[in-house]
Formats: C-alpha cells, sequence, structure tokens
C-alpha cells in the first residue's frame, strides 16, 4: 500500500487536500519547502483542490436555503457561529471570504454562506483564489523559516520535529486569529 501512495503521491494529495484541507496542506508544503516533495507542484495542486471544493460549497449554498443547511448533522452544532456570520456577512462578505482562509474552521462557512447571500461569482472566485494564494504563501514562508531555523539533525526524526514545530506555530495563528475575529464578528 506504502508503494501504490508513493508512486502516486501528487494524486493522493489532491484527493487529501480536497476533502481534508488543511491536514493534508501543512506536512506536503513543509515537504515541499525541505525538497522531499515539488513545492510548486503541491501549491498547484493546493489552489486547484481547494478551489474545487470551495466551489462545492458555495453551489450548495446558492441552491439550498441556510434553514435547510443549518439542519445538516455537520453544521447543527455551529449554527450559532453562522448565524453570527451571516449578519456580518450582509456588509462585509468579501473581506469575511477572504479572511475565513486564515481562521481554521471557518472556511466552509464563508462558501456556503457567499452563495446564500449571492455574492457574485467573479468577485467571489478572485477574492477566494486571492484568499487561498496569501494563505499558501505564509504558509510556505512560514515553513522555510522554521525549516532554516531549526537546528536538528538531517534525519527523518529532525524532520518530524521540525514539521511538529511548523504546525503547532500554524495552529497557534490560527487560534489567536479566530479568536480575534470571532469577536469582532461577534459585535456586528
Amino acid at each position: 500500500m506504502l508503494d501504490i501512495i508513493r508512486a502516486n503521491i501528487y494524486y493522493v494529495i489532491f484527493v487529501g487536500l480536497f476533502f481534508a484541507g488543511e491536514t493534508v496542506l501543512l506536512p506536503a508544503i513543509y515537504l515541499g519547502v525541505e525538497g522531499k516533495l515539488n513545492l510548486w507542484l503541491v501549491l498547484c495542486l493546493s489552489l486547484a483542490a481547494t478551489i474545487l471544493s470551495d466551489l462545492a460549497w458555495y453551489f450548495i449554498g446558492r441552491n439550498i436555503p441556510l434553514s435547510k443547511i443549518l439542519s445538516f448533522r455537520f453544521l447543527r452544532s455551529r449554527s450559532k457561529e453562522i448565524t453570527q456570520v451571516s449578519r456580518a456577512f450582509d456588509k462585509h462578505a468579501l473581506y469575511i471570504l477572504f479572511i475565513s482562509k486564515f481562521v481554521y474552521g471557518t472556511r466552509t462557512i464563508a462558501q456556503i454562506l457567499s452563495g446564500t447571500h449571492r455574492v457574485p461569482f467573479l468577485p467571489y472566485l478572485a477574492i477566494n483564489f486571492s484568499g487561498l494564494f496569501v494563505l499558501n504563501m505564509v504558509i510556505a514562508i512560514v515553513a522555510f523559516v522554521i525549516g532554516k531555523n531549526t537546528v536538528l539533525e538531517d534525519s527523518t526524526y529532525g524532520l518530524w520535529m521540525a514539521l511538529g514545530v511548523f504546525a503547532a506555530v500554524i495552529i497557534l495563528l490560527h487560534y489567536i486569529s479566530k479568536k480575534i475575529l470571532w469577536k469582532i464578528w461577534s459585535q456586528q
């Protein structure tokens, strides 16, 4: 099984990015920065898979009423958050769409709300792509800085330790962003 994955690693990464997002993105970008994968191909796959996934959520939002969407099992527990963001979305849709790329757990909500609030498709696509591009560049820069500044021997153990530090920094940045933005959005 591992041989099949190794032989088709970029297909696996694409499918993983489509369904699992940053769970696959963080190690893929880090391994790209470290030269274990082709970084530019990983970044292109990330943009393609995420755009396709986001478009699916956008069109779900566009074609299903928000009240029905809130009844989806996996979104029921987040209905309060979705309602808060929906109110802010009336005034700041494109801004929230862009920022949602940097706040873990808000990307799907922003995509659905873009559809339910009838954000025009071309501005939606441009802002969504821009946010993804900037996010990927920020993650790549953080991976590069951590990879170059981590004083660990060149070994598998060292690579995994540096990847752990990298993931922890990204998760911390997401957590801080989420706290700040939820505070702002809840006041809208």
